[in-house]
Protein backbone atom coordinates (compact mmCIF):
# COMPACT_ATOMS: atom_id res chain seq x y z
CA UNK A 1 0.00 0.00 0.00
CA UNK A 2 1.55 3.67 -0.71
CA UNK A 3 2.54 5.41 2.22
CA UNK A 4 0.74 8.34 1.39
CA UNK A 5 -2.09 6.57 2.21
CA UNK A 6 -1.15 5.25 5.42
CA UNK A 7 -2.57 8.78 7.60
CA UNK A 8 -6.16 7.78 6.24
CA UNK A 9 -6.33 4.57 6.75
CA UNK A 10 -5.68 5.04 10.83
CA UNK A 11 -8.12 7.97 10.21
CA UNK A 12 -10.58 5.70 8.78
CA UNK A 13 -10.27 2.81 11.32
CA UNK A 14 -10.49 5.19 14.39
CA UNK A 15 -13.64 6.68 13.01
CA UNK A 16 -15.02 3.20 13.32
CA UNK A 17 -15.05 2.68 9.65
CA UNK A 18 -14.98 -1.70 9.04
CA UNK A 19 -11.78 -2.65 8.37
CA UNK A 20 -13.14 -4.59 5.19
CA UNK A 21 -14.60 -1.54 3.63
CA UNK A 22 -11.02 0.49 4.40
CA UNK A 23 -9.02 -2.05 2.52
CA UNK A 24 -11.43 -1.92 -0.37
CA UNK A 25 -11.55 1.84 -0.34
CA UNK A 26 -7.47 2.17 -0.28
CA UNK A 27 -7.02 -0.35 -2.86
CA UNK A 28 -9.10 1.15 -5.38
CA UNK A 29 -7.27 4.66 -4.50
CA UNK A 30 -3.75 3.03 -4.70
CA UNK A 31 -4.72 1.56 -8.25
CA UNK A 32 -6.40 5.17 -9.29
CA UNK A 33 -2.64 6.93 -7.98
CA UNK A 34 -0.98 4.32 -9.71
CA UNK A 35 -3.11 5.67 -13.08
CA UNK A 36 -2.56 9.43 -12.41
CA UNK A 37 1.37 8.48 -11.67
CA UNK A 38 1.71 6.92 -15.10
CA UNK A 39 -0.04 9.87 -16.83
CA UNK A 40 1.74 12.46 -15.13
CA UNK A 41 4.93 10.45 -15.69
CA UNK A 42 3.92 10.36 -19.63
CA UNK A 43 3.72 14.42 -19.75
CA UNK A 44 6.95 14.45 -18.53
CA UNK A 45 7.37 14.71 -15.01
CA UNK A 46 9.84 12.81 -13.41
CA UNK A 47 9.17 9.97 -10.58
CA UNK A 48 9.04 11.89 -7.57
CA UNK A 49 6.93 15.28 -9.00
CA UNK A 50 4.30 12.64 -11.08
CA UNK A 51 4.18 11.09 -7.14
CA UNK A 52 3.50 14.58 -6.04
CA UNK A 53 1.16 15.57 -9.03
CA UNK A 54 -0.77 12.34 -8.74
CA UNK A 55 -1.49 12.84 -4.88
CA UNK A 56 -2.67 16.43 -5.06
CA UNK A 57 -5.14 15.10 -7.77
CA UNK A 58 -6.64 12.70 -5.53
CA UNK A 59 -7.45 15.37 -2.81
CA UNK A 60 -6.52 16.13 0.62
CA UNK A 61 -6.82 13.21 3.21
CA UNK A 62 -9.36 14.86 5.16
CA UNK A 63 -11.69 15.23 1.57
CA UNK A 64 -10.81 11.75 0.80
CA UNK A 65 -12.04 10.81 4.94
CA UNK A 66 -15.03 12.32 4.31
CA UNK A 67 -15.87 10.24 1.26
CA UNK A 68 -16.48 7.56 3.82
CA UNK A 69 -17.60 9.16 6.84
CA UNK A 70 -20.00 10.07 5.16
CA UNK A 71 -21.85 6.88 4.51
CA UNK A 72 -22.89 5.79 8.14
CA UNK A 73 -23.49 2.17 6.79
CA UNK A 74 -19.73 1.37 6.45
CA UNK A 75 -19.58 1.85 10.13
CA UNK A 76 -18.95 -1.42 12.44
CA UNK A 77 -20.79 -2.37 15.06
CA UNK A 78 -17.27 -2.76 16.81
CA UNK A 79 -17.59 1.41 15.75
CA UNK A 80 -21.26 2.03 16.38
CA UNK A 81 -21.36 0.41 19.72
CA UNK A 82 -17.79 -0.87 21.50
CA UNK A 83 -19.20 -1.42 24.03
CA UNK A 84 -21.79 -4.23 23.40
CA UNK A 85 -18.78 -6.12 20.72
CA UNK A 86 -16.18 -5.79 23.29
CA UNK A 87 -17.97 -5.81 26.56
CA UNK A 88 -21.36 -7.14 26.55
CA UNK A 89 -21.59 -9.37 23.46
CA UNK A 90 -17.80 -11.36 24.84
CA UNK A 91 -19.54 -12.65 27.88
CA UNK A 92 -22.87 -13.55 26.24
CA UNK A 93 -20.68 -15.71 23.98
CA UNK A 94 -19.10 -16.87 27.23
CA UNK A 95 -22.21 -18.30 28.59
CA UNK A 96 -23.19 -19.75 25.19
CA UNK A 97 -20.51 -21.38 25.24
CA UNK A 98 -20.63 -22.47 28.79
CA UNK A 99 -24.25 -23.43 27.67
CA UNK A 100 -23.11 -26.10 24.65
CA UNK A 101 -20.43 -27.75 27.09
CA UNK A 102 -23.58 -28.66 29.31
CA UNK A 103 -26.17 -29.33 26.56
CA UNK A 104 -23.14 -32.12 25.23
CA UNK A 105 -23.15 -33.35 28.88
CA UNK A 106 -26.84 -33.57 29.16
CA UNK A 107 -27.99 -35.11 25.91
CA UNK A 108 -24.90 -37.87 26.45
CA UNK A 109 -26.31 -38.95 29.50
CA UNK A 110 -29.87 -38.92 28.46
CA UNK A 111 -28.16 -40.84 25.09
CA UNK A 112 -26.64 -43.35 27.77
CA UNK A 113 -30.10 -44.20 29.57
CA UNK A 114 -30.96 -47.44 29.46
CA UNK A 115 -34.63 -47.63 28.18
CA UNK A 116 -36.55 -48.79 31.25
CA UNK A 117 -34.96 -45.08 33.05
CA UNK A 118 -31.68 -46.32 34.68
CA UNK A 119 -28.30 -45.04 34.05
CA UNK A 120 -26.95 -48.19 32.04
CA UNK A 121 -23.86 -47.39 30.00
CA UNK A 122 -23.15 -49.76 27.12
CA UNK A 123 -20.57 -52.33 27.47
CA UNK A 124 -18.14 -50.76 24.88
CA UNK A 125 -17.91 -47.66 27.04
CA UNK A 126 -15.94 -48.20 30.14
CA UNK A 127 -16.50 -46.27 33.20
CA UNK A 128 -12.96 -45.29 33.60
CA UNK A 129 -13.38 -43.36 30.10
CA UNK A 130 -16.58 -42.21 31.10
CA UNK A 131 -15.43 -40.46 33.80
CA UNK A 132 -13.53 -38.38 32.15
CA UNK A 133 -15.56 -37.01 29.17
CA UNK A 134 -18.03 -34.61 31.69
CA UNK A 135 -14.82 -32.77 33.15
CA UNK A 136 -13.45 -32.99 29.94
CA UNK A 137 -15.69 -30.57 28.15
CA UNK A 138 -16.28 -28.32 30.92
CA UNK A 139 -12.21 -27.85 30.79
CA UNK A 140 -12.81 -27.27 27.35
CA UNK A 141 -15.15 -24.55 27.88
CA UNK A 142 -14.21 -23.36 31.10
CA UNK A 143 -10.31 -22.60 30.32
CA UNK A 144 -10.26 -22.57 26.26
CA UNK A 145 -13.41 -20.53 26.16
CA UNK A 146 -12.24 -17.69 28.15
CA UNK A 147 -9.17 -17.69 26.21
CA UNK A 148 -10.49 -18.16 22.51
CA UNK A 149 -12.67 -15.10 23.47
CA UNK A 150 -9.77 -12.27 24.70
CA UNK A 151 -7.51 -13.15 21.70
CA UNK A 152 -10.71 -12.43 19.38
CA UNK A 153 -11.71 -8.94 21.63
CA UNK A 154 -8.10 -8.12 21.66
CA UNK A 155 -7.21 -8.85 17.87
CA UNK A 156 -10.76 -7.09 17.08
CA UNK A 157 -10.55 -4.20 19.35
CA UNK A 158 -6.80 -3.70 17.59
CA UNK A 159 -7.39 -3.98 14.26
CA UNK A 160 -10.42 -1.63 14.24
CA UNK A 161 -8.83 1.45 16.01
CA UNK A 162 -11.17 0.96 19.30
CA UNK A 163 -10.17 3.11 22.44
CA UNK A 164 -8.31 0.80 24.47
CA UNK A 165 -10.68 1.08 27.70
CA UNK A 166 -13.34 -1.52 25.57
CA UNK A 167 -10.87 -4.04 24.78
CA UNK A 168 -9.56 -3.75 28.13
CA UNK A 169 -13.24 -3.60 30.02
CA UNK A 170 -14.23 -6.81 27.99
CA UNK A 171 -10.96 -8.78 28.37
CA UNK A 172 -10.91 -8.31 31.92
CA UNK A 173 -14.53 -8.89 32.02
CA UNK A 174 -14.55 -12.07 30.25
CA UNK A 175 -11.20 -13.18 32.44
CA UNK A 176 -12.51 -12.37 36.01
CA UNK A 177 -15.95 -14.25 34.77
CA UNK A 178 -14.13 -17.19 33.36
CA UNK A 179 -12.22 -17.90 36.21
CA UNK A 180 -14.87 -17.69 38.60
CA UNK A 181 -16.98 -19.62 37.78
CA UNK A 182 -16.23 -23.55 38.22
CA UNK A 183 -18.33 -26.16 37.09
CA UNK A 184 -18.21 -30.16 38.13
CA UNK A 185 -19.98 -32.83 36.20
CA UNK A 186 -20.48 -36.60 38.16
CA UNK A 187 -21.89 -39.10 36.44
CA UNK A 188 -24.73 -41.25 37.86
CA UNK A 189 -24.01 -44.58 39.58
CA UNK A 190 -24.72 -47.83 36.89
CA UNK A 191 -28.54 -48.72 37.39
CA UNK A 192 -29.40 -45.09 39.12
CA UNK A 193 -32.30 -42.91 37.89
CA UNK A 194 -31.10 -40.02 38.56
CA UNK A 195 -28.39 -37.75 37.26
CA UNK A 196 -25.83 -35.44 38.82
CA UNK A 197 -24.86 -31.99 37.29
CA UNK A 198 -23.25 -29.69 40.21
CA UNK A 199 -22.53 -25.65 39.30
CA UNK A 200 -20.91 -23.45 41.56
CA UNK A 201 -19.13 -20.25 41.67
CA UNK A 202 -15.24 -19.82 42.79
CA UNK A 203 -13.37 -17.12 44.21
CA UNK A 204 -16.31 -14.30 43.92
CA UNK A 205 -18.00 -15.20 46.77
CA UNK A 206 -18.05 -14.32 50.56
CA UNK A 207 -15.95 -16.55 52.87
CA UNK A 208 -17.66 -18.37 55.93
CA UNK A 209 -16.57 -16.07 58.46
CA UNK A 210 -17.77 -12.72 57.02
CA UNK A 211 -18.70 -10.30 53.95
CA UNK A 212 -15.33 -10.34 52.59
CA UNK A 213 -14.02 -12.09 49.36
CA UNK A 214 -12.34 -15.92 50.44
CA UNK A 215 -9.17 -14.46 49.42
CA UNK A 216 -7.94 -18.04 49.85
CA UNK A 217 -9.94 -19.46 47.10
CA UNK A 218 -10.24 -16.38 44.75
CA UNK A 219 -5.85 -16.99 44.64
CA UNK A 220 -7.06 -20.12 42.69
CA UNK A 221 -8.28 -18.33 40.08
CA UNK A 222 -5.77 -15.64 39.93
CA UNK A 223 -3.21 -17.32 37.51
CA UNK A 224 -5.77 -17.83 35.09
CA UNK A 225 -6.62 -14.04 35.11
CA UNK A 226 -3.66 -13.28 34.28
CA UNK A 227 -2.91 -16.08 31.60
CA UNK A 228 -6.21 -15.17 30.10
CA UNK A 229 -4.93 -11.15 30.14
CA UNK A 230 -1.42 -11.70 29.35
CA UNK A 231 -2.72 -13.87 25.92
CA UNK A 232 -5.28 -10.52 25.03
CA UNK A 233 -2.23 -8.54 25.59
CA UNK A 234 0.02 -10.40 22.93
CA UNK A 235 -2.39 -10.67 20.21
CA UNK A 236 -3.50 -7.14 20.89
CA UNK A 237 0.19 -5.78 20.08
CA UNK A 238 0.67 -8.28 17.14
CA UNK A 239 -2.79 -7.21 16.01
CA UNK A 240 -1.88 -3.44 16.22
CA UNK A 241 1.22 -2.96 15.03
CA UNK A 242 2.29 -5.53 12.41
CA UNK A 243 2.52 -4.18 8.83
CA UNK A 244 -0.28 -2.10 7.88
CA UNK A 245 -0.36 -4.38 4.75
CA UNK A 246 -1.31 -7.72 6.75
CA UNK A 247 -3.82 -5.53 8.74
Amino acid sequence: MPQPFEPLRETLLRAGVAPVHVRRYLRELSEHFADLVEEEQAAGRGPDAARAAARARLGGDQALADAMLSQPALRSWTGRAPWATLVVGPILLLVLAWSLAILGIVLMLAWLHHPNGLFQPPAWLQLAWLAKVGPALLDLAQVGGPLLIVAWVAGLGARQRSRLIWPLLGCVAVALFGASLHWEARWPAVGSPESMLSLGFRGLHPSPSGGALNLAVWSQSLPMVFFSLAVAGAVYGIARFRTPAAA
